[in-house]
Parts: C-alpha cells; structure tokens; sequence
C-alpha cells in the first residue's frame, strides 16, 4: 500500500473521529444556522413549515386544476421527486460557500474544518425532513394511499440521500475557497440537473441520449426511490437501492478525501 493510501485511510478516520468528538460545537452551528435564516422575519423558526407547505399545496392546487391530464393524482409523482431533488440541489450550492462563509470563523479559530459542511447539511436535512412529512400529510389528506411500510422505508433512503450530498458537499465547500467561480458553475448545473432528472416524467417514458443522461445521473436514483414509495406505493427495485448505497459510499468517501486534501490551506487562502 502506498504512502498516499495510507494517509488518505488515516484521513478519512481522523475526519469521522473529529465529528464524533465536536457533537456539542455541531449542534451550536446547527442551530445558529436554523435561527439565523429567518431571524429578521415575524414568525421566526415557523418559516420552516409554511415554506414547504405553501410549494405543496401550491402544486396540488395547479395540477388538480389542469385537466390535460389523465391521472389525476399527477401531483403526487411530481411533489414526491421535488422535495427530495430540492435538497440535491440545494445541498451543493450551499456547501459552495459553506467555508467562504465563515471565513473569519476559518481564520481565527481552531476546529475541525468538516464541522462546518456538517452543519449546513444538518440543517438542510431537517428542512427536508419538515417538508417531506408535510408532502405525506397532504397526500394522505387527499385521498392517495401511501402504505406504512413505504414511509418507514423513506427514512434509510433519505439517509442514504444525506450521505450522498454530504459527499458533495464536501468536495464543492473545498473547490470553492480555491476556486471563487466555482460556487457559479455549481448554481448553473443544478438548474440543469432539474431537466435531466425524472422528476416532472417517468424515467421509463424517455428514449435516446436523455435515457443515457438519466442513466447517468446519481439523482435519478433516489428521485425514482421516492417515487416508488410515495407515488406508486411499493418498495423500489432492489438494483434501484443497490445504486443509491453505491454512489452514497462513493461519493461520500471521495468528498472525504479531497477536503481533507484542501483544508490544510483554508485559512491561507481565505
């Protein structure tokens, strides 16, 4: 095994230890940040459950109106792959200025660096978790059968969802603070993974290269685990969740590797 192997292992451990250890100081980034984003607004913390409930109700409201369609429970495919594909999104663009963010932070204090990323995904995870029982109630509210055991299986799915973005955002919260446009050419590719991830179609009803952009796209796999438990009402396919564990440890792992790559140099280069 190479040096470089082996560095990268110890990397990787000390990473997760530096996590482990810091539990308290995460918790105080988390909450700062759940505060901080609606701290000038009148209700406050209750942002967090109207934001997601109007962009529910809204949809099923515009798409129960149209009669251009056949099934009349369309809004459930489409809200069912937003609000998780909403947090694909998200989670990127914030991890690109995550560190940038709090560069004085990064300049004058002594901590693990990955707490930082850790905390803008924790607080995107609960404001998915919010929307996401949102999304249920309304669609149960409306009449569309949603089994038990599809919701339970959503919570290891919207982990395994969590991994998957941590992972990324780690590597674009690095790339970033080397590379100020990063953050830009982040923003304009999540626009374009929206039209190459099935969430307004059925990844089946697509042929030719957009087949081939959908087969490529990490996203796809979760957004068609979400709708298959909330839309269809069964369990995914297992080769579907098979993909999603895979490009979770993957990508998770990388992202693990190239922060702790960069970090040395942060608050230089800050």
């Amino acid at each position: 095994m190479s040096l470089n192997s082996v560095e990268g292992i110890i990397g990787l451990r000390q990473s997760f230890r530096n996590i482990r250890d810091n539990i308290p100081f995460l918790r105080s980034m988390v909450i700062r940040d759940l505060k901080g984003r609606y701290q000038s607004t009148k209700i406050g913390l209750l942002w967090h459950i109207v934001a997601p409930a109007i962009t529910v109700v809204l949809i099923y409201v515009l798409f129960t109106s149209l009669r251009t369609y056949l099934d009349p429970d369309y809004w459930v495919f489409i809200v069912s792959g937003l609000i998780p594909f909403m947090f694909f999104r998200n989670g990127p663009s914030r991890g690109s200025t995550a560190i940038l963010s709090r560069s004085g932070m990064v300049k004058k204090m002594a901590f693990p660096r990955e707490l930082v990323v850790m905390a803008q995904l924790i607080d995107s995870l609960i404001s998915l978790s919010i929307s996401y029982a949102i999304m249920l109630i309304v669609v149960l509210m409306t009449g569309h059968d949603v089994p038990l055991r599809c919701m339970l299986y959503s919570v290891p799915v919207i982990y395994l969802s969590a991994v998957f973005v941590a992972g990324t955002m780690l590597i674009v919260s690095s790339l970033a603070v080397y590379f100020r446009d990063f953050q830009f050419l982040i923003n304009s590719m999540a626009r374009v993974m929206f039209w190459v991830t099935p969430v307004m179609f059925a990844a089946e009803s697509v042929s030719g290269i957009m087949s081939t952009l959908l087969a490529i796209n990490p996203v796809t796999y979760y957004v068609e685990c979400f709708h298959a438990l909330v839309y269809y009402g069964r369990l995914p396919q297992p080769e579907t969740v098979l993909m999603c564990i895979l490009f979770s440890a993957a990508i998770f792992l990388v992202g693990l590797f190239v922060f702790n790559r960069l970090k040395g140099r942060f608050a230089e280069v800050l």
